[in-house]
């Protein structure tokens, strides 16, 4: 992508430690293509690594907080990997090829970590994993392409380009649309090309306009909003959760917290009206409070305002929230900050 990145007009930097596309100089467009149309991003801040063998589906579900003997071929589920202590350490999403074939999607630099993380736990189970030399773009929008067949290749998921198999999966980010697409390095820049040149009102976006669309959708991300000192209750990542699977790496923890008791602090969403939105304390670590009291504080801010606000992420205190639905950014005054579950929260009331 290095070529297509520098003839698009990429502006690099450093995200996590790695040089990516964070804009291509027009971050507001690029908002709006998510919003609107189909933004394609380069997601190469993260890893792809293959797990498979007779044993492979039972293992992963062993390991991790979503049910993946569940997953039908095809398919991918968001999912967690947790310590003894419930707390969360790799968010992760898993897909399963055919048969007992499984993909594990990383996050940013946690590919080794999770691959050490497997190795670990692994005895004498007839499983095997390993890094997969794959490309990851994903397609944000409502105009995302239903399946490859749009591209003139083969049904999603397993479909072919210039003799190479291309992955799509079913994807999306909250409430919006998103297609998670892994390629062989080779083929990806011919990919995206046809991809920009067939597909009306379709263009490249950055590292900044996907962190736009996750903070309005909703959605966490771990090292921004949340630490391995989490656990999945207090992160609202609950559609990460199965609670009828059985046992798995910190499996008592969560389940105590979801049948017997709830959590001091909270991820919830944030909205703040436009006359709020510009505040110098709007901004990510500044406090939020309801009658005088610390009710928590913003972890994530989106940078443009839409439909009169902006959005945010917060911890939020439930026992000082109570029945309350907005928060103020100063301790004396009116609460106008209204405050809504996260998109990925399933086990809160709908927002």
């Amino acid at each position: 992508m290095e070529a297509f990145n520098e003839e698009h007009g990429a502006v690099l930097g450093q995200q996590d430690g790695v040089t990516l596309p964070l804009e291509y100089g027009d971050f507001a467009a690029e908002t709006d293509l998510i919003r609107t149309g189909l933004g394609v991003l380069d997601h190469t801040m993260g890893g792809v690594l293959l797990v498979r063998g007779g044993d492979a589906g039972q293992f992963l579900n062993g390991l991790t907080t979503n049910n993946v003997k569940k997953l039908g071929e095809g398919r991918l589920i968001p999912d967690l990997m947790c310590s003894n202590r419930g707390r969360v350490m790799h968010v992760i999403d898993i897909a399963r090829l055919k048969g007992d074939q499984y993909l594990v999607l990383t996050a940013q630099g946690d590919t080794g970590k999770l691959a050490g993380h497997l190795e670990g736990y692994h005895i004498r189970e007839a499983v095997e994993f390993g890094l997969v030399p794959l490309v990851r773009i994903d397609l944000l929008g409502p105009t995302a392409p239903g399946d490859l067949g749009a591209l003139g290749l083969e049904q999603a998921p397993f479909g072919r380009f210039q003799g190479e198999t291309v992955l799509q999966f079913d994807n999306p980010l909250g409430g919006i649309p998103r297609k998670t697409t892994l390629l062989p390095p080779g083929a990806v820049s011919a990919w995206v090309k046809i991809l920009l040149e067939t597909t009306p009102g379709a263009g490249p976006v950055g590292y900044h306009a996907l962190e736009e669309a996750r903070i309005a959708a909703g959605i966490p991300r771990f090292g921004a909003d949340f630490d391995a000192d989490t656990l999945p209750a207090e992160s609202g990542l609950t559609n990460r959760l199965s609670f009828d699977k059985g046992c798995y790496v910190g499996q008592e923890v969560n389940a105590r917290l979801h049948w017997r008791g709830g959590v001091n602090r909270r991820l919830m969403g944030l909205e703040l009206p436009a006359a709020e939105a510009d505040a110098a304390e709007a901004v990510p670590g500044a406090g939020l409070f309801l009658g005088g009291q610390e009710a928590g504080r913003i972890t994530s801010v989106s940078r443009l305002v839409q439909e009169d606000h902006r959005h945010a992420i917060a911890w939020i205190k439930p026992k000082i929230l109570g029945e309350a639905t907005q928060v103020s950014l100063q301790p004396d005054s009116q609460p106008v900050l209204r405050v809504r579950p996260l998109a990925c929260d399933t086990g809160s009331a709908a927002g």
